[in-house]
C-alpha cells in the first residue's frame, strides 16, 4: 500500500539541531514531492508533545486529514532512553505517558503505523502489553540509534513507501542504508481494545 498520510513529530535540542540530527524537514520534502499529505510538529516539552498528538487525533476525528482508510503513519524523531523519550528541553516523556498520550488516535485512523526514530524504541512495544496502544504496527530498534544514519535510513524507507513498495521492502531499505537493525513489530494482536472504540477497563 502506498503511503499517503504521514504525521511527523520531532523534538531536539538547539545543539542537536546544529549537529544535523533533525530529519523531518527532509521527510516533509519527500512527501511534498510525491503528493502525499504530511503534517509537521516541532515540540520542545512534554506539554508540546501531548498537544501535538492531541491535534493529530482531533484532525482524524474531525476528518481534517481526509479518509481514515489512508493507513497513516506517525513518525517520531527524538532521543530515547529505557525510560522514555528525551525531549528538546531535556524533559523526559515516559513510555507509559507517551502511550497514554496517543489516546484514541488509533480509533480514528484505521491501519495506523508508528515509526520511532529514537534509541530504545522497542520499549514502546512493551507498553502494548499494559495499555491499549492504538497502532497496528511499529518500526523501532532495541538499541542505540546513530542519528545521521537513521536520517539516511528513514529517507530511503519513506522513498520506498511513497513509491508504492510494501513495508517489508521498505524495511530492508531502512536497514541497508542506516546499517542498523530496525525491527517491525505487529501490535494488532497485542491490543485489547476493539475497532469499535476505546477500551474501557
Amino acid at each position: 500500500m502506498r503511503a499517503t498520510l504521514i504525521h511527523l513529530v520531532e523534538s531536539y535540542s538547539a545543539r542537536d539541531k546544529l549537529l544535523g540530527f533533525p530529519e523531518i524537514d527532509v521527510l516533509a520534502a519527500l512527501c511534498k514531492e510525491s503528493g502525499a499529505t504530511c503534517t509537521t510538529h516541532y515540540v520542545d516539552s512534554v506539554v508540546d508533545a501531548e498537544a501535538a498528538l492531541r491535534d493529530i487525533m482531533e484532525g482524524h476525528r474531525d476528518g481534517r486529514w481526509g479518509s481514515q482508510k489512508d493507513a497513516p503513519i506517525l513518525h517520531v524523531s527524538s532521543h530515547g532512553t529505557l525510560s522514555g523519550l528525551e525531549l528538546g528541553d531535556g524533559e523526559l516523556l515516559p513510555w507509559s505517558r507517551f502511550s497514554h498520550a496517543l489516546g484514541e488516535l488509533g480509533y480514528f485512523a484505521e491501519g495506523l503505523g508508528l515509526c520511532l526514530s529514537t534509541c530504545r524504541g522497542l520499549m514502546a512495544a512493551k507498553m502494548a502489553q499494559q495499555v491499549d496502544l492504538p497502532f497496528d504496527w511499529l518500526v523501532c530498534t532495541a538499541d542505540d540509534v546513530r542519528p545521521m544514519q537513521a536520517n539516511r535510513g528513514f529517507r530511503r524507507f519513506y522513498l520506498a513507501l511513497l513509491a508504492g513498495k510494501n513495508y517489508h521492502d521498505a524495511l530492508v531499505d531502512l536497514k541497508g542504508e542506516s546499517g542498523q537493525d530496525w525491527l517491525w513489530v505487529n501490535l494488532r494482536d497485542a491490543r485489547t481494545a476493539t475497532k469499535d472504540g476505546p477500551h474501557e477497563a
